[in-house]
């Protein structure tokens, strides 16, 4: 897996004709609001020269705007509702023995394409698939992975000896039969794509996506909504991790400002979800202070620990945060007494005086919730004290305040 940590990028150096028995094909329908910049991210950024198929039952500007920005653009006759049964006819269009079909809202990585470039020199194999981030960009024109997502477990066959395979129309399939053919399923990690579908498509576009699936073949749409409608999962945005890979910087950014409605701020909060500190949820919410995540959840390690969340819109009245906590004591101490701020401002403290697990609440004048775009929750513990200091264990964090789950709501 791409690490979520800055990679250099070096642009190809080959030209863009230098890309021998292959074509790269892109199947689209009513793409004119964004495939201009999923065209330009292949002439500027990847160096790939591309042909685009336009469904004729397309009602915007796609054609114009695919002939404007693509090497090559054809429309194709498509009587039926998706992709799949299309890929037939865009593939015997194809004058080269390998295709490689990437979707309208895909986009293949530099590592991806090095990789092709090197696979159809060998006649050994008939295909192969590739990892695939399902991703978002944040307001900020960062490119964001969703890490509920492992793009292992969701590889696509995509690249294809065109004259070997045995085409088929069934949805979610690559369009073609895999039996018979010899296969690849062990390309490089970094070898993967970017699917975009969060970031140019509309709840609204989504959902008649799945209506239309599901009126093609009962339920085919409707066991993808989990992934379709990623929205739909309490805390959604705090799935998502910044994903370095920098050839698509540009058109991040692009598609951030273009559809700013479709961008995920990684620290939005609903107001009512559940932040569950053992799981993933809480990690995009946590600021200083905090040690890492147990099976339980996680201590506050010394000094003050802040959460941070961008709630989704603006508080209307008091908010009440509640928590479910517990507390470390050192030898002989009756108590421990955690002081809370929002936004710097004191809201209360919290005394424990047992080991016990239990919720806490405070209530968040308004006036303060709405101070910053950024509500900024401090917790600083009384008497910290390192379990290896008081004989317990070796264990050298200075501990007194662990949460469990928190949440926010109105009052």
């Amino acid at each position: 897996m791409i690490e979520d940590t800055p990679l250099p990028f070096d642009p190809p150096t080959v030209r863009r004709d230098q890309i021998p028995d292959l074509t790269v094909i892109v199947p689209t329908i009513n793409s004119g609001a964004y495939i201009d910049l999923v065209l330009s991210c292949y002439a500027q950024e990847l160096v790939v020269p591309v042909t685009v198929f336009v469904d004729n039952k397309s009602e915007d500007d796609t054609l114009n705007v695919a002939m404007t920005h693509a090497d090559r653009a054809v429309v194709i006759r498509n009587e039926h509702t998706r992709v799949g049964e299309i890929i037939e006819a865009m593939s015997r269009q194809c004058t080269t023995p390998w295709v490689l079909r990437i979707d309208d809202d895909e986009l293949p990585s530099v590592a991806m394409m090095d990789f092709v470039r090197d696979a159809i020199r060998t006649d050994a194999v008939d295909a192969y698939c590739f990892p695939r981030y399902e991703c978002a960009v944040s307001p900020d024109g960062n490119l964001l992975r969703h890490t509920s997502f492992n793009p292992a477990a969701h590889k696509q066959w995509r690249l294809y000896r065109a004259d070997r395979v045995r085409y088929r129309t069934t949805g979610h399939t690559p369009g073609f039969y895999l039996e018979g053919l010899a296969l690849a399923d062990n390309t490089p990690p970094e070898a993967a794509m970017i699917h975009l579908d969060w970031a140019v498509h509309s709840i609204e576009r989504r959902k008649s996506k799945i209506e239309r699936y599901d009126a093609h073949t009962p339920n085919d749409g409707t066991k993808w909504r989990f992934q379709i409608m990623y929205e739909e999962e309490p805390c959604h945005a705090s799935r998502f991790r910044r994903l370095y890979l920098r050839e698509f910087d540009r058109i991040a950014g692009t598609l951030a400002r273009r559809f700013p409605s479709l961008a995920v701020d990684p620290l939005s909060y609903n107001l009512g979800d559940t932040i569950n500190f053992p799981g993933d949820s809480a990690s995009n919410y946590l600021g200083r202070g905090w040690s890492h995540p147990e099976d339980w959840g996680r201590w506050a390690n010394g000094g003050p620990a802040e959460l941070r969340l961008a709630l989704a819109a603006p508080p209307e009245t008091d908010l009440t945060l509640t928590v479910c906590a517990k507390a470390f004591f050192g030898s002989g101490m009756g108590q421990q007494v955690v002081a809370v701020s929002a936004n710097s401002e004191l809201i209360g403290q919290w005394t424990f005086n047992d080991w016990s697990v239990g919720d806490r609440s405070l209530l968040i004048p308004n006036a303060v919730a709405r101070r910053e775009r950024i509500l900024t929750l401090r917790f600083k513990i009384a008497s910290p004290v390192a379990p290896r200091d008081i004989g317990i264990s070796g264990d050298p964090r200075s501990l007194g305040f662990g949460l469990i789950a928190a949440k926010i709501m109105p009052a």
